[in-house]
């Protein structure tokens, strides 16, 4: 792999150190609301190559700590704002425009604090000023408003580079690339930002938006003048096709190294919910209603895990049983995985807990290739040419991962 293409793979930045976030987190500035709104300012100077190739490295330097604390729920308080600012300096067209968005990053900021210390003084306990805060991030600012997400559910401990990470990899590449639109939009990718599946889903949705940046050169190669695919560049470019809802677990000791935008929950609740409703697009406050305009195709893929995993995908059933969601494909993926949810299913059955309908919420796929076919064909879609090649060349390493292709397999 280039040093270039690592580079590009691999956009988390690094941790903060402890000691700056002990000092914010004394001064109050911890606020995932705060941290998330921050974090776009951010992905606006980062994404645009030539602002940032500008810029100093100290500079970078300096907004890379402000990504991290952002990603850990934190903000700069003012005199990290004049380091940052003195750092990008005045001396060029894309330090200035650097320079207006973090100014409008600050006016955020202030607006924002003095919100919630109106809050606080009216409601003067922390806990639960940290659990709205959390829940507001999670299930209103990071869904999107016009449509839903691709979203993976599956264990922490899932080794690197085993069958079953690489096919949650392979999937999650496929989809973004192959959804690849005329305007330079695709499908973004969700996970819970930690390491085993989490980790191979969002390096899958970055390898995916390394691919559209090639595809898309291609296109400008052929084509150097004409100006839409000048604008599907730009619009890919920035696209956060790579996100995380993290929470800090005693074997998760960061956010993984694949994403573009990442918050950090300090509860479970709002965390799965900001999953499952960045999944549906703000659907919760629609009571079921799909949103048309949408051009996005949500679906939930469901992997080898433990309690969190069963938990996550019980929860995105339930919400399209009772029709507080979309319809929406949720897909286990792998025969066993498969046999896991029709035993369960099965049992609840003959507990006369659930109705025969109820058999069409979860899809049953024998693996990852079975899974992306079935995705498009549940969602109505034709699948690229991109989609076929990968499934054509995927095939025999699918059958030879989960063995005989029909051998106790449901239809």
């Amino acid at each position: 792999m280039t040093c270039e293409k690592k580079q590009f793979l691999r956009p988390s930045p690094p941790p903060a150190s402890g000691r700056t976030i002990s000092r914010l987190a004394d001064a109050g500035k911890r606020n995932n609301i705060v941290a998330h709104q921050s974090l776009i300012q951010l992905h606006d100077i980062y994404s645009h190559r030539e602002v940032w190739q500008a810029l100093s490295p100290k500079a970078r330097g300096e907004l890379t700590q402000m990504r991290s604390l952002g990603f850990d729920g934190y903000y700069p308080d003012n005199a990290d704002f004049e380091r940052i600012e003195s750092a990008i300096g005045r001396e060029s067209a894309e330090c200035r425009t650097a320079l207006q968005n973090i100014a409008v990053t600050k006016d955020i900021i202030n607006t924002q604090e003095a919100l919630w210390s109106m809050m606080a003084e009216a409601y003067p306990y922390p806990d639960l000023m940290l659990l709205l805060q959390d829940t507001t991030a999670a299930m209103h600012h990071l869904p999107d408003e016009n449509g839903g997400r691709i979203v993976t559910f599956g264990s922490a401990r899932t080794a690197t580079g085993s069958d079953v990470f690489d096919a949650a990899r392979w999937i999650n590449e496929t989809i973004v690339t192959g959804s690849l639109r005329e305007d330079g939009t695709s499908e973004q990718v969700i996970t819970g930002a930690g390491p085993g599946i989490m980790k191979a889903a969002n390096l899958g949705a970055m390898q995916g938006r390394w691919n559209i940046m090639k595809i898309l050169k291609n296109q400008l190669a052929e084509a150097p003048d004409e100006g839409s695919v000048h604008a599907a560049i730009f619009k890919a470019r920035t696209q956060m096709h790579s996100i995380g809802v993290r929470i800090a677990l005693p074997f998760e000791a960061s956010w993984n190294e694949h994403l573009q935008l990442c918050l950090t929950i300090k509860n479970f609740a709002p965390r799965k919910g900001g999953l499952v409703s960045a999944a549906m697009g703000r659907s919760v406050s629609h009571n079921g209603d799909e949103h048309t305009k949408s051009p996005n195709h949500p679906a939930v893929f469901v992997h080898k895990g433990g309690f969190g995993t069963d938990d996550e995908a019980y929860e995105a059933a339930l919400l399209i049983q009772c029709g507080k969601s979309p319809n929406m494909p949720i897909l286990a993926v792998g025969k066993e995985v498969s046999d896991k949810f029709h035993a369960s299913i099965e049992k609840m059955e003959q507990w006369n807990a659930i109705s025969p309908d109820d058999w069409g919420i979860i899809t049953e796929c024998k693996d990852e290739v079975d899974a992306v076919e079935k995705y498009h064909s549940l969602h109505g879609i034709e699948m690229s040419e991109f989609t076929k090649a990968q499934v054509t060349n995927r095939r025999p390493v699918a059958n030879n991962n989960n063995g005989d292709e029909t051998n106790g397999y449901r239809e």
